[in-house]
């Protein structure tokens, strides 16, 4: 199914990120913690998890291309600058039960 390659295709480039910028990017997306306990845990400033997290974002856009600009809004949801925020359904549990990362 051309979803679950691009899902796919989105988890490749997600273990391409920046080891740091992978972590706490993972830390934030696939495990749910916010930018304060995120900072907590790896003894570093908030800006520094909203740094990491806008650049990985930032790579993920310019690896991926416009063509996957559709399914990261569909598992990221609205957080993604520069996408439209509508009413698409979050996707989201479908990204973990198919272990995008």
């Amino acid at each position: 199914n051309i979803i679950e390659s691009m899902i796919t295709i989105v988890n490749t480039e997600i273990k391409n990120l920046p080891p740091k910028c992978q972590r706490i990017f993972i830390l934030s997306k696939k495990e749910g913690l916010t930018n304060i306990e995120i900072s907590e845990h790896l003894y570093v400033s908030i800006k520094t998890v909203e740094t990491q997290i806008t650049k990985a974002f930032g790579i993920l856009r310019e690896k991926l291309g416009k063509k996957y600009e559709m399914i990261m809004f569909l598992i990221f949801g609205s957080e993604i600058k520069g996408l439209a925020n509508d009413t698409l359904p979050h996707l989201w549990d479908f990204c973990k039960d198919a272990e995008i990362f």
